[in-house]
């Protein structure tokens, strides 16, 4: 089995913010844990905000609420445990453990019509120690009432109708309220927390965790209060403008209809929000609303031409809505103290913008990783078989999530064996299901448990991953990562870069100027979970290709561009480094063509 750790590349700004991008090698087995280490968590306290349908447009915007903790249970448990509706509530707590009952019996006694569905759990090995006589089943009572108990009882999956929920996020741009999907949510451990106080809000999260405030993100722990101010919610009081659409007996639209064509040639025919061009079904906005200066109302010096999502996010904005619109502010924090060791959790969120409202505060949630999606199943076997992935230490169970000792060499001999021939047949059933036709991101799910996979990834933040992983209580094949990784990172030298110089992972200056630099490093990273498994020099017309494909896509493929940043002044989080604007941080916040 191979662990392997390499520094791609490897920068620092005269700020001393130090920016490093490793790539490794490690089991597939342990990669959710790598996924799931997140520095950022937030307490299971925390309340998530989703939108509901409102009656009507216009309407005043509808919440539901829930804990992340309860999120996070419904996710990866489904709804409350409830008995199960085709067995009417009954149970087998009355009969004899040792007695031998039929499945006749037992469906007389459950009150079933018949025993069809009792012999198909037979026939399928629910019902432990269950043997056919004839044409009968039968089992002790022991094992019909530990059948009963784990059937009669379910939780409901909810995942389909959490993933469509909308979780309320800020559009970092614009500051108005949107809604995203969250993709994934994860336990995090247990963690110091922090509770931060800001008016009327408060939210307990790690010190490390980012807030979005009036400079950008900033961790929860550099906030200073009476100083620092983070983005919250804010309910304005509504307008109606079926009002204002006449004002001094002259209908406002008529007017704007007449000054439309003047108002667009004063833009030069762009939007004076986005800058796009301007559509022909373009709109007309008073910059100071009609409800408040109804003497401005026809002016041309206080109207500007936009485009309809343009518009729609200025009336956001401002609150020119029926009902109570829902809009942001920054508020003054007033303290951040310790608050105890609990349970932590985070989300991944879908949309433009990586954040979420937790209490009422915008919070935050860079890697590139091979995918079993990409690689053709003849060569995922080839690989595995010349070197497999396996446990480097053979845990003897016991209870916890660590095991402290290990199994006798004896044993441990032949969990080897075992493992091995696991991965035997599961080579076996892949081959098949490839020449069935099957498509290898279906043949290659059963090979993972004995895959390597390669990851890149970039950060600004070490420290927290280092002291948790390269430590004796993570799983020794972590640790071993871990490790390893934090000994290349403090024997490495970084490069010092320049305000306004780039980081650029597997490319060099010879390779051209920088805008084709961060299309070939884009391009590069992308390569390791996305095309070009056979090793080939890509051509410059290939990294561009892949690179447009990338960003263009609906929605984008934004992971391979997380890892190229350009040095800035200061300790400004940019997504999720300090002192680098991220290319990601970049693209997400140019004009839409």
């Amino acid at each position: 089995m191979t662990i392997t750790a390499k520094i791609i590349a490897d920068s620092i700004t005269e700020d001393g913010n130090r920016l490093t991008t490793m790539q490794l090698m490690y089991p597939r087995f342990i990669h959710s844990e790598f996924m799931t280490h997140r520095t950022f968590c937030i307490a299971g306290s925390a309340r998530l905000d989703f939108d509901l349908p409102t009656p009507g447009p216009g309407q005043a915007r509808r919440v539901h609420s829930m804990t992340i903790a309860e999120f996070v249970d419904k996710w990866h448990n489904g709804a409350a445990k409830c008995v199960a509706s085709r067995h009417n509530g009954q149970f087998l707590d009355s009969i004899d453990d040792r007695t031998i009952y039929s499945a006749r019996d037992i469906s007389n006694i459950l009150g079933h019509k018949h025993a069809l569905n009792i012999n198909t759990a037979c026939r399928k090995g629910f019902v432990v120690g269950a043997s056919k006589v004839g044409r009968v089943w039968t089992a002790n009572g022991a094992a019909w009432k530990a059948w009963r108990h784990a059937s009669g009882s379910r939780r409901f999956s909810l995942r389909k109708r959490l993933e469509q929920m909308l979780i309320r996020q800020v559009n970092e741009v614009t500051g108005a309220v949107v809604s995203a999907h969250v993709t994934d949510c994860v336990y995090s451990g247990r963690k110091t927390t922090y509770r931060l106080s800001a008016g009327d809000y408060t939210t307990v999260a790690t010190a490390d965790h980012r807030i979005f405030t009036n400079v950008g993100w900033v961790r929860m722990g550099d906030l200073i209060p009476g100083e620092s101010k983070v983005l919250t919610y804010k309910y304005g009081s509504g307008v109606n403008p079926e009002k204002f659409k006449k004002i001094d007996g002259v209908w406002v639209s008529r007017w704007t209809e007449q000054v439309r064509g003047d108002v667009s040639d004063r833009q030069l025919g762009r939007c004076a929000i986005s800058g796009d061009p301007l559509p022909t079904s373009f709109h007309i906005h008073h910059i100071i609303p009609k409800h408040e200066r109804p003497d401005l109302a026809f002016d041309i010096d206080n109207v500007i031409a936009v485009t309809p999502d343009s518009h729609r996010e200025i009336h956001i904005t401002q609150g020119w809505q029926i009902g109570v619109p829902l809009l942001t502010e920054f508020t003054t924090v007033d303290s951040v103290e310790l608050e105890c060791v609990q349970d932590t959790y985070d989300l991944s969120i879908s949309g433009e913008f990586e954040n979420f409202f937790a209490d009422g505060i915008v919070v935050h949630n860079s890697r590139n990783a091979s995918s079993s999606r990409a690689i053709p199943v003849t060569k995922m076997i080839e690989s595995i078989l010349k070197d497999p992935a396996m446990p480097i230490h053979w845990g003897k169970n016991q209870p916890g999530m660590q095991a402290d000792e290990e199994l006798d060499e004896s044993y441990r001999e032949e969990c080897r064996i075992q493992w091995l021939q696991a991965m035997d047949d599961a080579c076996v059933h892949a081959s098949v299901l490839d020449h069935l036709g099957a498509h290898k991101q279906i043949a290659n799910r059963i090979l993972e448990p004995f895959q390597h996979i390669h990851v890149v990834v970039t950060s600004t933040e070490w420290d927290n991953f280092f002291a948790l992983r390269d430590h004796p209580m993570a799983q020794p094949e972590f640790q071993e990562l871990a490790g390893l990784m934090h000994c290349r990172y403090l024997m490495n030298t970084p490069k010092l870069v320049a305000f306004g110089d780039w980081h650029l992972p597997y490319t060099q200056e010879s390779d051209g100027a920088v805008p084709v630099r961060i299309i070939k490093s884009a391009a590069s990273c992308a390569r390791v979970s996305y095309t070009n498994h056979e090793g080939k020099e890509s051509t410059p017309e290939e990294d561009s290709k892949l690179y447009l494909r990338l960003i263009l896509a609906d929605p984008p493929h934004m992971s391979p561009v997380e890892h190229q940043a350009m040095a800035v002044p200061g300790d400004k989080f940019y997504a999720n480094f300090r002192g680098w604007r991220q290319h990601r941080w970049e693209l997400e916040r140019r004009p839409k063509a």
